[in-house]
């Protein structure tokens, strides 16, 4: 845990303070200032910031890293091309919604908690296809979810000490 937390701070320290807290300030920062990543380890960081947090037992949450992330590789794959900044919101709203996609394995949730950060109900086309492919994605990588893969390890962890208390 040590080890881990030593290697998340230094990440914010040397590389970019971006892989730090839930993100929101990233999300504010992609979509109501211009989109533009000014930063270009912010997307990286973004995805391993909440990894090793997660990995070390100390993350408070999956949704708001999770958003962050997407908003962080919306923006990333927009500085691609030529876009209007209502073109690059679009892309960063269907990032978030990709990500937690992915991760919860929800693409209606997703793109509904989405709609509902943002009032921007125009888009559930774009959002919904976005979580669609993203669970499709994510379904080729691991048929299962974060959140089975948790409770797999919990309920393994859950018979080693069963196991070693002598009950059954």
């Amino acid at each position: 845990v040590a080890a881990l937390g030593i290697i998340l701070a230094s990440i914010g320290f040397f590389v970019t303070q971006g892989v730090l807290g839930s993100g929101k300030e990233t999300m504010i920062a992609l979509l109501f200032t211009g989109g533009e990543q000014s930063d270009p380890y912010l997307a990286p960081a973004r995805f391993i910031g909440p990894l090793l947090s997660f990995t070390s037992g100390g993350a408070g949450g999956v949704f708001a890293p999770a958003l962050s992330t997407g908003a962080a590789i919306g923006a990333a794959f927009s500085s691609f091309f030529t876009l209007t900044q209502l073109q690059t919101n679009v892309i960063i709203l269907a990032g978030m919604t990709a990500f937690l996609t992915a991760v919860t394995r929800s693409p209606f949730t997703s793109a509904i908690l989405v709609l509902e950060m943002t009032d921007r109900h125009s888009l559930i086309f774009f959002l919904m296809l976005a979580g669609l492919i993203s669970y499709a994605v994510a379904w080729l990588v691991d048929r299962q979810s974060l959140y089975e893969n948790l409770k797999e390890g919990y309920l393994a962890d859950l018979q080693v000490a069963v196991a070693k208390s002598g009950h059954e």
